[in-house]
């Protein structure tokens, strides 16, 4: 990771996109084309929030 770039943005309701480039990458370029691709496809990368889990575990009859 010492000569590359690590990119993360919020993609959509509970998702996001990642990508990772060279060091000698143009970062305002890919920035810019992340955004173009998630204003494209971000509404079907929701995700919907995961139900509440129970505080306790079921209990399992043996």
């Amino acid at each position: 990771m010492d000569r590359a770039f690590l990119f993360v943005a919020a993609a959509g309701e509970g998702a996001c996109m990642a990508l990772m480039s060279d060091a000698d990458s143009d970062v305002g370029l890919i920035a810019y084309e992340m955004n173009k691709v998630i204003e494209r496809v971000g509404l079907y990368l929701s995700a919907p929030p995961r139900p509440d889990m129970p505080s306790t575990p079921a209990h399992v009859e043996k």
